[in-house]
This record gives C-alpha cells, structure tokens and sequence, in this order.
C-alpha cells in the first residue's frame, strides 16, 4: 500500500526564507514584458463554480495535471487588462479578458513576504501550502522559486486597503507594467485599484480580487486558477 504523504510545515519560517533569500536570483526585468504568442491562448479556468476555488497549492497541482505550467503571472494579467480597455485585444485573448473580469478572482504565480518597509516577492514559487490547522498558508522544507524581486514599501500599512496611486512607480510598474498614472482609467478607479499587504513576516499567496477589481490581496486561502504554459 502507498503511503500519503504527510505536510510537516516548515517551523522556522523566519530562518529558512532568510536563508533562501541571501541566494535568490534577482528578477530578471526583461521577462517583465511577455508576448502574448509565447502564452497558450487556450489558458484553463475555474470559475463560474465557487467550489472550484481552491488553495493555492491544489489549484496548481489541478493545473499541472491537465498540462499547463502555473498560474498566470501578476504582469501577463496586466497587459491582458491593459489592452482590453484600450480595445487592442484579438482572438481568444479578447475572451479571456471578458472571463477574468467576469470571476471570483484568481491566483496569481507569486508569494509575498512583508519585513519591515520591504516586500520580498517569489516568483513561481514552489511549495506554498495551506495549512488546514493553522489556518494560514506556510512552506516546507523544499520551498523555492525561480526569483525574486524586493519592493520599496515605506509608509504603506499591512492589513487594510490601501489604493494603487498610494505606491511608488517601481511597485506599481511590477505589477502593472505601467505608471498608475499611464494605467488605462478603469484600471485607475478605486475599487478597482486596492492592494492589501500582509503582517510582517508572514508568506502569503496573492491574486487578483473578485469580479471587476483589478486588486492586489492575498488573504484569502481559496481562489480560481488560471493555467499557463509556453507556446510550443
């Protein structure tokens, strides 16, 4: 008989990002931008059935099983909103605008963690799981990504919403690819520009808010997953 394995939550969360942290490969920034032709247009979702929302870790374990790479990244989002509200999008990108802004929101393939006025992001983190009993999302042993990118967040508070014009043009251009400034208007609105940071030294997956938010929040423990993979 196989024997399940057993999640055993890394217990020095503190020691072992730090430590992953001195090695990190910085964020490379020419892959910010992506073409839209090396993203398969026929990208999978979840969601019209909220019980289709699922912890970070399982919605990329079901995504992997039905053959895409990981969740859609922060910026790919971004330019996919982008174009559609300045009427640029074609094919089946243009359906795939019209389904994220008609969800239950959804992850993104990033993690975050809050030390002080920084906010360290993961990039295609590995190993990210929710803890049933602790009610929180934390790591194991194995825990990884491709890279990392650490952001400027002095004066900003964790826990509360705070709008997207409140951050500085480096935080904004990661996420965003723009200036808030340069940002199509609907994407400028407040309900749709909120961003919600967690406590200190806490990891947390974020996506995307519900319905026609273009939020930044990651205390939720289940969303819809979008799946990516390399054009071949």
């Amino acid at each position: 008989m196989k024997v399940p394995k057993i999640f055993i939550p890394e217990k020095n969360l503190e020691k072992s990002l730090e430590k992953l942290i001195s090695k990190k490969q910085a964020f490379p920034e020419e892959q910010h931008v992506f073409e839209y032709a090396s993203i398969d247009g026929t990208v999978k979702n979840w969601y019209k059935d909220k019980k289709l929302k699922k912890p970070f870790d399982r919605g990329l374990e079901i995504l992997r099983k039905a053959g895409y790479e990981r969740h859609i990244l922060p910026w790919e989002y971004a330019q996919i909103m982008i174009s559609h509200f300045e009427c640029k999008l074609q094919g089946n990108f243009a359906s795939i605008a019209e389904n994220m802004l008609d969800s239950f929101g959804e992850w993104f393939s990033i993690a975050v963690r809050r030390k002080g006025d920084k906010l360290y992001c993961f990039i295609d983190p590995e190993n990210v799981r929710w803890d049933e009993y602790g009610k929180k999302y934390t790591i194991d042993k194995n825990f990884n990504s491709r890279c990392m990118k650490i952001l400027d967040i002095t004066g900003i508070p964790s826990q509360e919403w705070v709008s997207l014009k409140q951050f500085n043009d480096d935080f904004v251009k990661f996420f965003y690819t723009r200036k808030f400034k340069d940002l199509p208007v609907e994407m400028q609105k407040e309900y749709a520009s909120g961003v919600y940071l967690p406590p200190d030294h806490e990891l947390w997956p974020i996506g995307r808010g519900d319905g026609t938010g273009l939020s930044i929040c990651g205390y939720v423990s289940n969303r819809a997953s979008r799946g990516v993979r390399e054009k071949i």
